[in-house]
């Protein structure tokens, strides 16, 4: 988590323990986007060539590594 979202998030939690709940979906938008940020870092190390397919068979899913 970047340095500056870090203290926006503190700023923002502070504000909502004094019982501002208007910083509730500041606080959510804010961590979304760090968190969406982290999942696209590591996914983008990730092997690209590998996809995965689900198949649905009776009432259980499987997914397999197929192409």
């Amino acid at each position: 988590m970047s340095n500056n979202a870090k203290k926006e998030i503190t700023v923002l939690l502070k504000k909502l323990k004094d019982g501002d709940k208007s910083t509730q979906n500041e606080i959510i938008k804010t961590l979304y986007h760090e968190l969406r940020g982290f999942a696209g870092s590591i996914l983008s190390k990730e092997n690209q060539t590998i996809t995965f397919q689900a198949k649905k068979k009776g009432r259980n899913l499987i997914v397999s590594d197929e192409k």
